[in-house]
């Protein structure tokens, strides 16, 4: 069996959010989350590979945040919709520092 290779802990949690492709938009709401990127439900698919932005509202902070992220990977839900894990790069201080907070309250 693999290894798990994950640095960062992720927790589940349900927010809703809003992920930015170019010109195309797609919502959906996470099924986990972590300093490192999140798994989240969304109402399209995206290719891997894929630079996005992710905006979504953190309890911690209670204002919009704008992430960039990449596409990880992505699976078609036969009953609808796509089940994407999307990785953060760049996060700034400010939310990375909401991140860790929102981890540790869980």
């Amino acid at each position: 069996m693999g290894e798990e290779k994950r640095v960062h802990d992720r927790k589940d949690i349900v927010l809703p959010l809003l992920v930015e492709a170019g010109e195309q938009q797609f919502t959906g709401e996470s099924v986990n989350l972590s300093a490192g990127g999140v798994r989240a439900w969304l109402d399209g698919d995206l290719p891997f590979g894929t630079k996005v932005k992710v905006h979504l509202v953190l309890p911690t902070l209670g204002e919009e945040c704008v992430v960039d992220g990449e596409v990880r990977w992505s699976q078609k839900n036969p009953q609808g919709g796509f089940l994407v894990g999307l990785q953060f790069l760049r996060v700034r201080a400010r939310i990375l520092w909401a991140l860790n907070e929102l981890m540790r309250g869980l």
